[in-house]
């Protein structure tokens, strides 16, 4: 447990061992010790209860799908403990309106960190170009667009030309719209409209992982800027680095040969934004520790937004329920929530021949006074790298940070 993890109700040193418990026992088909940490964690957590024992709750429930009939005294198929599991997570169906987004984004920081950083690093590294190009990797259906827009319409000297590309993706995971990208991109065109600013909207459906270079449609004259919010961490992480003995050419993972395909577009900026927790381990229990010092964090603000049994907190804790369910129960394919920590994200940026921009004094001081605007308990620092890190009572949420590649790429090793 991380030192100055506390949350009201069951301790959560206690409540982590137990986790750990079960889940070595799970790996170690050990039915009995299951059953019995199953029991001990069932007085402890409740959905209704204090953050730590609604966390727990998840977590529980996660564990127990994984141990299937070992909870019955029964032994997996598997006697190593290393199955496939092909259990798959129900993820909701309901989808957002514009206002239902709207409001999920204005609840807490979490969206608008990472729109202003970006925004922030995008207008800065495009200031003065006349054609602009972005290319928008994300899960938050193009919310923080309506802002840059605003920001180019003011601009000295007049507005560029913006041709805006939209990877639509089809993750299950929340949130979901119910309109349409084409509804989208019409909505954003009018407002471009008003503000004057020269408009152009594309979706791109092609999944990332077939994504070439040809679909992304690059015009002469345009200044690119690749934003990835949110979205990387969903691309397969394994592989990476592995040698073909038959060819002696490096393989490298989905999400290695994705930034190196954006790397290739010679982008004026690239701007990621992700949660700062490791769920990629292949060990259940690391997984179990590093997810359980990550996700309790949620549960804790959401407590101090919404009522206990507000409707909106339940169905905010269920998506991160799901989210621990995909982290815990599934493997292979099916384990889609595969985050890195933001180190792990400077090596693979640095590995893959792409530097660190510097983020300038005016950004570093809008995100604080955005955090500032919200509940005690929220936290904005800039490390010495130039990431720029949201915090919950002081335990890191997410980052933020940009990056341009090398002027000439070397050749990966």
């Amino acid at each position: 447990m991380e030192e100055g993890h506390v949350m009201p109700g069951v301790s959560a040193a206690r409540a982590e061992r137990l986790l750990v418990l079960c889940a070595t026992a799970i790996q170690n088909q050990n039915a009995p010790v299951v059953q019995q940490a199953v029991q001990a964690l069932q007085s402890i957590s409740s959905i209704d209860g204090e953050p730590n024992e609604r966390v727990t709750a998840y977590f529980l429930r996660a564990l127990s799908i994984r141990a299937g009939g070992l909870l019955q005294g029964q032994l997996d198929e598997d006697p190593t403990g290393h199955l496939d599991h092909p259990h798959q997570v129900q993820w909701g169906d309901r989808r957002l309106g514009f206002n239902e987004l709207t409001n999920l984004v204005d609840m807490t920081p979490y969206y608008r960190f990472g729109y202003m950083a970006a925004n922030g690093a995008i207008l800065e590294a495009l200031e003065g170009v006349d054609r602009v190009h972005i290319i928008d990797f994300s899960t938050s259906h193009c919310m923080q667009w309506p802002t840059l827009i605003d920001a180019l319409a003011d601009r000295m000297g007049g507005p560029p030309h913006v041709r805006l590309t939209v990877a639509s993706g089809s993750l299950p995971t929340p949130p979901r719209l119910q309109p349409t990208y084409e509804e989208v991109g019409h909505r954003l065109a009018l407002w471009a409209g008003e503000k004057k600013v020269p408009f152009e909207f594309r979706i791109l459906s092609r999944p990332l992982e077939r994504l070439r270079t040809k679909d992304i449609d690059l015009r002469d004259g345009e200044s690119l800027a690749v934003n990835c919010s949110l979205r990387l961490h969903y691309l397969a992480d394994e592989s990476a680095g592995f040698v073909s003995e038959a060819s002696s050419e490096t393989i490298f993972s989905p999400r290695d040969k994705f930034l190196q395909l954006i790397r290739g577009l010679n982008p004026t900026v690239v701007t990621l934004y992700e949660e700062d927790c490791n769920t990629t381990s292949v060990d259940l229990v690391t997984r179990l520790k590093e997810a359980y010092n990550h996700e309790w964090i949620s549960f804790d603000y959401l407590a101090t937004y919404s009522q206990n049994g507000s409707h909106g907190r339940l169905e905010l804790e269920r998506a991160v329920g799901q989210k621990i369910e995909n982290i815990i129960a599934c493997e292979n394919f099916h384990r889609i929530e595969r985050l890195e920590s933001k180190s792990q994200w400077a090596q693979r940026m640095q590995r893959l021949n792409f530097r660190a921009l510097p983020v300038s004094e005016d950004v570093v001081a809008a995100l604080r006074e955005m955090v500032g605007d919200y509940a005690v308990g929220w936290g904005m620092k800039l490390d010495e790298d130039d990431v720029q890190v949201l915090s919950w009572k002081g335990h890191s949420l997410a980052f933020a940070s940009s990056w341009v590649p090398y002027e000439t790429p070397s050749k990966l090793a």
